[in-house]
């Protein structure tokens, strides 16, 4: 037997940016606000009581920001009141450092642990999935006279709601793990047949008996033919040449996976980590971190095209300092030349008017 389950696909930008979901939306927009508040707060107490080296507000904001993720903050205040700022805010950031990192771990052991299928053990303790097998099924007959505590717990806990964990068909149960709300204990060939066929189906745990048998009356007559005929089946390995023909679909008759809407298409292009690692189960990988990798490429496509601004201003600066001293020089000599109009109109004027009273 085997437990057949169905996972559904997480979305590739949420898993991306899972880091950011330890703290509250509200959490980091009072972080941010924290900086730009203890920032103000410095570049005012430089003013009131200046300080070794300066602190404007360009040089708090980026100190810290640097204090808050523990990184370098270059120089810090002289004075006591700034350094007094500076501690306190040096311990709140701590603190919120330790908060993220404990909710982050628990985070992702709660969910590794309550939506995670491995084998019969682990269906008690999950709270994702509930669990059973076929009605009046030889499954459940092996739960109930199993001597292992765990299979009878399983029995216990199918029988208390027959209704929801005991499926009357094999299209009924295949519909009920199509919901992502329910593992089929099932027989582990057809499980792995169906995990094949459908998309997002997994297989998890192989227990039960090692071995099947066909049960026949007691007056049956052809008991040794069949059993016969078993063996030569067996021994020359039509066997295992029927359960590849029916249980071993090609590739051909597989569905396809990759074609996935948006954003879960995504998943596609992010790379995938060898079995040949033997990484351990519920590390960190690609799709759990990609979204720090997105964040620092943008900060560094932004940060070239700020250099890019300031090279621009620094080879434009000259050209407008020269078109600001000759645009001065056109309206002093502009000035100069209407000064002389005014005064030989005046003078004019004057002559006129002399020679009129005359």
């Amino acid at each position: 037997l085997s437990i057949l389950y169905a996972k559904p696909e997480a979305n590739p930008v949420k898993l991306m940016f899972e880091f950011l979901s330890p703290l509250h939306l509200y959490t980091w927009l009072a972080l941010i606000g924290s900086v730009l508040v203890s920032a103000l707060v410095l570049a005012v107490l430089h003013q009131l009581s200046r300080n070794e080296h300066s602190f404007s507000l360009y040089e708090t904001v980026f100190i810290s920001f640097a204090s808050l993720i523990q990184g370098l903050t270059g120089v810090t205040p002289n004075r006591p009141s700034a350094q007094l700022v500076t501690a306190v805010y040096w311990l709140f950031a701590f603190v919120i450092l330790v908060a993220y990192v404990t909710n982050y771990a628990a985070k992702r052991t709660l969910e590794r642990v309550q939506s995670e299928i491995t084998d019969l053990d682990s269906l008690p303790v999950q709270e994702t999935y509930e669990y059973g097998t076929f009605f009046g099924s030889v499954y459940l007959s092996l739960l109930k006279g199993s001597n292992d505590p765990v299979q009878q717990a399983a029995f216990s806990y199918i029988s208390n709601n027959p209704e929801r964990r005991q499926p009357r068909s094999v299209s009924q149960a295949l519909s009920m793990v199509s919901g992502g709300k329910f593992a089929l204990i099932y027989n582990s060939v057809m499980n792995d047949y169906n995990a094949k066929m459908t998309c997002n189906f997994h297989v998890a745990g192989n227990f039960g008996l090692d071995s099947a048998m066909l049960g026949l009356p007691e007056s049956a007559e052809y008991d040794d033919l069949i059993n016969r005929i078993i063996n030569h089946l067996v021994a020359t390995g039509e066997r295992d040449r029927l359960f590849e023909k029916y249980f071993n679909p090609p590739k051909s008759e597989l569905p396809n996976c990759t074609d996935k809407p948006f954003p879960y298409a995504l998943n596609n292009w992010i790379p995938q980590e060898p079995n040949i690692f033997n990484t351990r189960h519920g590390a960190l990988t690609l799709s759990n971190t990609l979204g720090i990798a997105v964040i620092n490429l943008a900060g560094c496509l932004l940060t070239l095209l700020l250099a890019l601004l300031e090279k621009a201003c620094i080879n434009l600066r000259p050209r407008l300092n020269q078109l600001k001293g000759n645009a001065l020089k056109d309206w002093r000599r502009h000035r100069a030349g209407t000064g002389e109009a005014v005064q030989t109109a005046a003078k004019n004027q004057t002559e006129e008017m002399i020679e009129s009273y005359a």
